[in-house]
């Protein structure tokens, strides 16, 4: 009995503590608006603030919805997986936001954060993130896949390599490897021409994050693949 009323007490002074750093960042950001007081409120974790961070990320400011971002990603390095699970939510439902589903710079933070956060909820987005026309959108997507330490990520960083060297095989640049084209005609928006670089620019990220992940090495993503094939079934990665 005495230690479940301790345990109480503690409650009752963590939230106290939360009310008034939600209080004071109120009080002050009405006044700013500085994106510098979110980093502040962003060392108070909980669960209040995972919520206020999630609300930070549909403001109309840029840099407010970035350090928001941020916020929610400094909570990869909490030890409480149901605040780590709520941080990830709030980054999803922040990043299908209309304004940050087209801002790169938002995305490019999303995506890092979800491989920092390393919940289960990441993967589909990840997927997704990994099949981004945008090449930072792409690489970033990459690294956080081996940051996320996820055998369910494997598959589609081999996808991801096959169709990477099919669009450099059919642009006549097979030989590719990580070099950007360097035409003289080169049209720096053209559709085709951002997705032979993007291929061109992946190739050696991918090739390295499933080294990385897998501990193997292999050529193409052919070999990548016939490899998965086989070791799929008792393949487990272990997360520090």
């Amino acid at each position: 009995m005495i230690l479940l009323l301790m345990a109480v007490a503690l409650a009752l002074q963590d939230d106290a503590a939360v009310t008034e750093a939600i209080t004071t960042f109120d009080a002050a950001f009405s006044k700013s608006k500085d994106p510098a007081l979110i980093n502040t409120l962003a060392q108070t974790q909980h669960e209040k603030v995972v919520s206020k961070l999630n609300n930070l990320m549909h403001h109309a400011d840029k840099p407010v919805r970035l350090a928001a971002a941020q916020g929610l990603k400094a909570y990869s390095s909490n030890t409480n997986p149901a605040l780590k699970k709520a941080a990830t939510k709030a980054l999803i439902d922040g990043m299908g936001m209309g304004v940050n589903a087209k801002d790169l710079d938002i995305k490019e933070v999303v995506v890092g954060a979800l491989g920092a956060l390393q919940d289960d909820l990441s993967i589909v987005p990840l997927k997704t993130a990994l099949d981004d026309k945008s090449f930072r959108i792409a690489s970033a997507a990459v690294s956080a896949s081996v940051a996320f330490k996820s055998k369910d990520l494997i598959e589609p960083l081999i996808s991801q390599l096959k169709d990477c060297e099919k669009t450099l095989k059919a642009a006549g640049n097979p030989t590719l490897k990580g070099k950007k084209p360097t035409s003289a005609k080169r049209d720096a928006n053209d559709p085709e021409q951002l997705k032979e670089d993007r291929a061109a620019n992946l190739i050696l990220p991918i090739g390295s994050a499933l080294e990385s992940l897998t501990g193997q090495k292999n050529p193409d993503g052919e070999a990548w693949d016939k490899w998965w094939t086989k070791a799929r079934p008792n393949f487990q990665i272990k997360r520090e």
